[in-house]
């Protein structure tokens, strides 16, 4: 079985993800004996969990709004301009409450659909639940982009782009060293190499590459090797 998590990342394909998996379920229910209290949870959960993900981004931009309203009305010059109040945002009733843990509670019935006597490939794929061949495929070729600018004070910035992937592990090599050293994970770009040169107060040409991992695997190849001089 893939190690690779099926549930994505992205927020909005999470949601879809969800009710395709709430929309299958029941065609599959008896053959993988599905307890009607987890089809219900599953349910449920996708809905609410549409709902949060569709209301979020109007509901965070008038919060916006309305705290430069508010700071503006309380702080700003003295017999300026009426301000015009923003517009709440409108947004659809939510559905009926979730207990807490969404992700945690989906991956338990996942599980125990995997373990059911009656489960197979075909059913874990129709629901959703494996990785498909395409995505194996993908991740046995994922490889890193990424660009180093150098800073001052020795800093590199190393801006990469993550993708589906939970992050990268980041190795370098600098003037005189044979391989390659560890600088650490980074599940968010970018990452800043902030080791002093190995002779103060001197440039220096400093090597990296990443990979992608996902959870504790490594997955993909090995970046292009992406050099930079620092600045001292």
């Amino acid at each position: 079985m893939s190690l690779r998590d099926v549930i994505p990342r992205n927020n909005t394909h999470m949601a879809a993800w969800l009710l395709h998996f709430a929309a299958k379920i029941d065609a599959h229910a008896s053959t993988v004996s599905a307890a009607a209290d987890d089809i219900k949870a599953l349910k449920a959960d996708a809905l609410m969990v549409e709902w949060i993900i569709k209301a979020a981004p109007s509901v965070r931009s008038s919060g916006q709004q309305f705290t430069s309203f508010k700071d503006d009305l309380l702080d700003g010059p003295t017999g300026g301009a009426p301000l015009a109040a923003p517009v709440a945002p409108s947004v659809s009733a939510p559905p009926p409450a979730v207990p807490t843990g969404v992700i945690p509670r989906t991956r338990g019935f996942m599980q125990r659909i995997k373990n059911a006597v009656g489960y197979t490939q075909a059913i874990g794929q129709d629901l959703g639940i494996v990785a498909s061949v395409a995505d194996l495929a993908a991740d046995s070729t994922a490889k890193p982009a990424f660009r180093a600018t150098a800073q001052p004070h020795s800093e590199n910035r190393l801006d990469w782009v993550k993708g589906s992937h939970s992050g990268v592990l980041v190795q370098g090599r600098r003037p005189g060293e044979d391989g390659w050293s560890d600088l650490g994970r980074d599940n968010y770009s970018p990452y800043v190499d902030g080791r002093p040169p190995l002779k103060l107060g001197t440039s220096e040409t400093r090597e990296f590459r990443m990979r992608y991992f996902d959870k504790d695997t490594e997955v993909g190849e090995w970046s292009d090797v992406v050099s930079v001089v620092t600045i001292p």
